[in-house]
């Protein structure tokens, strides 16, 4: 369909193609359009990650690596990923595995949401762990240290109950983030 739109596809337009084969694993086109979208922008770091997520969710770890090299061969950076919020006029930014100040209190409230929303019938999942780790529960404390659930967890700390809490992230909320922010929602009220 792209290839025979009136216009000529741009970077854009394949990188919205890839986040499909994304979501549905479709590696062998996210292989196909990664080379078109590297004819137009040789140096878009977005849709190797795409494609490098996908290796990843596939288990193809030296495929993954593999176009991790190139990247830093070729001098190509992606962009951290970042979760911002405002308490009290000032913007409070957290990334993954980097402490803040209130790490003691965040963990210990993260813990205790865990156990609440294991009672709702969570479960982490940990097919959105995109690299090798040794068991489930080394893959389950990587998923609780993304930045969106630090930045939950701070948010709860330093508002009163009943503030609304806005969040706001650089890139794609992977979906369990997205789950443990709905169901938390439910759990404080």
């Amino acid at each position: 369909v792209i290839e025979t739109m009136n216009c000529k596809p741009s970077s854009v337009t394949w990188k919205t193609l890839l986040g499909s084969c994304r979501k549905f694993n479709d590696l062998q086109r996210a292989e196909r359009v990664l080379a078109k979208v590297k004819e137009i922008d040789p140096n878009s770091a977005s849709a190797r990650v795409l494609v490098g997520n996908i290796y990843g969710s596939m288990k193809l770890f030296d495929e993954q690596t593999n176009l991790r090299q190139e990247m830093r061969d070729g001098g190509i950076h992606k962009l951290p990923g970042v979760t911002s919020i405002m308490i009290n006029g000032q913007v409070h930014e957290f990334y993954v595995n980097r402490k803040h100040p209130r790490q003691k209190a965040m963990d210990k409230l993260w813990n205790e949401m865990t156990i609440k929303m294991r009672e709702k019938g969570y479960t982490p999942d940990v097919s959105y762990v995109l690299k090798p780790t040794k068991d489930e529960k080394e893959a389950e404390e990587h998923l609780c240290k993304h930045s969106e659930k630090q930045a939950l967890m701070f948010g709860l700390l330093e508002t009163d109950p009943g503030t609304t809490i806005r969040m706001v992230k650089n890139l794609r909320v992977c979906p369990d983030c997205h789950n443990v922010t709905a169901l938390i929602s439910s759990i404080v009220k």
